[in-house]
């Protein structure tokens, strides 16, 4: 995977957790990386998100199954057209302008930092047996010279089943990371995490299936009837449907510079049709060691980027601007946003993603700043913020809008996890230059 949760300059880290499935086996790493199921690709100028699974992940032959996906346009300017050809079942990479697509789609005027969702409607083969979806964007390569192509494993099943997995559906803010609704917890002290999981099988789960949950690494030695440290249980689940489960946990102490939990669905292995295919299960997520806020940029939906603007939206070069900023509070105390610092930095498309000057309480080379230490956030609540006098750069074109808060550390801060970074750079969303 191409994408990453860390970055080079100490800005705020998200409260939020990331899902991975990793399959089982030896040799694996203390703290695994972090899979966001996203990854950037710069022949397309973008970031691709892709379902490891299709819906049902087990279909019977001929059977209708759905595979979703999600594009996000990295560049600074807008793609006119991009088209989508994907194959219910393709071993081998396909050439431009292939043929015989099972379900196709054109994305159309992809604007920067926009995120389009493709839900891919096909048909399992005929005969039983492992099968193969693959995707290929800008199949007709009038973007780049060859499609970038994804693929997702699933089987063909005589009979029908049921399959619970935990599932991570927000892909409109930078990789998908909101996968639960969750309080950035305090080392030590009880906090609720809650895991949304699909039922992606033909036929409902079990009424009380349990998960088990660990605190410490199991991922390569997992084994049916490990004791995990938490049990919980699911509801019966109906085909297709989902349903978080809220977990009561206490948060223990950071190993690595990371908090990660574990788990498994069935731990005991009480039902042999269960199919499996997912693996064990693990979690990232922040924590401190003292309450603390965490101010940071609010979501801008369908976008990749935070409800960041500039009034007018699109000023002229060498005026001067407001930028508008929503604002929200994802640590787990109220916090003030403090002194905000803004730039404009040009949009050259490139990766590593861009960083500002200086670092955590002593960032520099803004271009105009404002105090806003009134200005009180409730833990998830969001503000609007305006700073005045934004001058614009002289050159046209397409720049990142970028905010830092409480830029001289009014707030208390004793983050537990620094090195366990969700964000790959500051806060920021694009705006154009006339």
């Amino acid at each position: 995977m191409a994408a990453t949760r860390r970055r080079a300059h100490a800005a705020p880290l998200l409260a939020a957790v990331v899902i991975c499935a990793c399959a089982m086996g030896a040799g694996a790493l203390e703290l695994p990386p972090p899979q966001l199921g996203a990854t950037v690709q710069a022949s397309l100028n973008s970031r691709i998100y892709t379902d490891s699974f299709t819906v049902p992940s087990r279909p019977v032959p001929g059977e209708k199954f759905k595979w979703s996906l999600w594009f996000e346009n990295l560049g600074n300017t807008t793609l006119a057209s991009v088209l989508v050809s994907v194959w219910a079942n393709s071993t081998d990479p396909v050439p431009c302008g292939a043929a015989g697509a099972d379900y196709s789609v054109t994305l159309k005027n992809v604007k920067p930092r926009q995120v389009k969702a493709i839900t891919a409607k096909l048909k399992a083969p005929a005969a039983e047996g492992a099968a193969r979806v693959r995707a290929a964007f800008d199949s007709d390569c009038k973007i780049a010279t060859a499609p970038v192509e994804y693929t997702a494993a699933y089987s063909v099943n005589a009979t029908e089943t049921w399959n619970v997995m935990p599932v991570n559906y927000d892909p409109e803010i930078l990789g998908r990371l909101d996968v639960v609704t969750l309080t950035m917890p305090v080392v030590g002290q009880p906090f609720e995490l809650g895991v949304e999981f699909k039922n992606t099988g033909q036929l409902p789960s079990p009424d009380g299936l349990k998960v088990g949950l660990w605190y410490s690494y199991v991922w390569s030695t997992w084994r049916c009837g490990l004791e995990p440290n938490v049990t919980f249980t699911l509801p019966k689940i109906g085909p297709g449907k989902t349903y978080t489960a809220k977990v009561q946990l206490v948060a223990p102490q950071p190993r690595g510079g990371a908090n990660l939990v574990y788990y498994e669905v069935d731990p005991y292995c009480e039902y042999p049709e269960f199919p499996r295919t997912e693996g064990i299960q693990y979690t990232y997520y922040d924590s401190s060691y003292a309450p603390m806020p965490w101010i940071w940029g609010a979501k801008h939906k369908k976008y990749g980027d935070l409800a960041f603007k500039l009034a007018p939206a699109s000023p002229k070069a060498g005026a001067t601007a407001k930028a508008k900023l929503t604002v929200t509070n994802i640590g787990n105390t109220p916090g003030v946003v403090g002194q905000v610092k803004v730039w404009l930095i040009k949009n050259d498309y490139s990766w590593p993603p861009i960083t500002v000057p200086g670092d955590r309480c002593n960032y520099t080379g803004e271009m105009a700043s404002a105090s806003f230490n009134a200005t009180t956030i409730e833990v998830g609540k969001t503000k609007k913020i305006t700073v005045p006098d934004v001058p614009i750069p002289s050159v046209p074109g397409s720049y990142y809008l970028v905010a830092e808060f409480d830029t001289a550390c009014v707030n208390p801060y004793s983050s537990a996890t620094p090195d366990d970074l969700l964000y790959e750079h500051p806060p920021l969303s694009v705006i154009t230059v006339k």
